[in-house]
């Protein structure tokens, strides 16, 4: 996210950060070109395109992952399918008897 051109609209608002249509064509460009790769992948990507680290020097995946799940469900473009099952749906307990 650049911050030279002061005056380009802002498109999107995700927690403090007010992205511009020049921003999101470079998400749109990223997903695009890393389509194949994955979700996590895109979102590594991204931190480091934009230099999303934490104070401790990990990128802030999180904060990517939930901004590109945002701009997906807002129309802005289509994520590639989960790699791995949702991890925020119960689990269910299997035992040597069956579902339990």
């Amino acid at each position: 996210m650049d911050k030279k051109n002061i005056s380009e609209p802002v498109v999107f608002r995700y927690r403090s950060r007010e992205l511009s249509l020049p921003d999101i064509h470079e998400i749109q460009a990223l997903v695009s070109q890393f389509h194949a790769k994955g979700r996590a992948y895109i979102s590594r990507e991204l931190c480091q395109a934009w230099g999303w680290v934490q104070p401790n020097g990990k990128l802030k995946e999180y904060a990517a992952r939930d901004l590109l799940l945002r701009l997906e469900e807002k129309g802005f473009f289509e994520l590639p399918p989960r790699l791995r099952p949702d991890n925020n749906q119960p689990k269910l307990i299997r035992t040597r008897f069956g579902v339990g």
